[in-house]
């Protein structure tokens, strides 16, 4: 006999303590491993380089930490990206982030801590995201994904900026080692 899991309805999860690491997806809580400290240096060097290219007073770097608002009905679902790119304009006082993306990157380490990869996908399309990164630092690689146009491609080597954003360069050597824990 198969135990029914009650799904959270956005109400409910308003009322639960605050866990910024984990996710709410479907209204199923998914607790999430902490990520290590190589994740950790690979993503504040990500935002590192993002940030001296992007005015502040338009655009904000977020980075873990926050909930990223994808439905509240059915059932309630929030995302947990590593890295977000917000107009600061659209971001509101609220307990979740509903504004619409720039960008959002995730470093998916070995123990993959976001469950399905296209789950995850189908969520980020969901809400508007015109481009997602999925970084694969054991792989050396990042899969770049374009909403808007419909594409997606793999970088293996050299730099890659976002789409929006191509004056925000980022030397993937610069992101592996950081995951190495060469910091600079």
């Amino acid at each position: 006999m198969t135990k029914a899991v009650h799904l959270l309805s956005y109400e409910e999860a308003l009322e639960l303590p605050e866990d910024k690491l984990g996710e709410i997806v479907d209204g199923e809580i998914r607790e999430l491993p902490l990520p290590n400290n190589s994740h950790l240096f690979l993503v504040e060097t990500l935002a590192d380089i993002f940030r001296p290219h992007l005015n502040p007073k338009v655009f904000r770097v977020t980075i873990s930490a926050y909930g990223q608002g994808i439905r509240r009905q059915p059932v309630f679902t929030y995302r947990s990206p590593d890295l977000g790119i917000y107009r600061t304009e659209d971001l509101k006082k609220d307990h979740y982030v509903w504004a619409v993306p720039e960008l959002l990157v995730e470093c998916l380490s070995p123990s993959n801590r976001k469950g399905n990869v296209n789950a995850l996908m189908r969520d980020y399309a969901e809400i508007g995201a015109p481009e997602v990164w999925l970084i694969y630092p054991e792989d050396r690689k990042i899969v770049r994904w374009n909403f808007v146009e419909r594409f997606h491609d793999e970088v293996t080597g050299g730099a890659v900026a976002p789409f929006r954003f191509p004056e925000a360069r980022v030397e993937l050597q610069a992101l592996w080692d950081a995951w190495d824990g060469v910091l600079q």
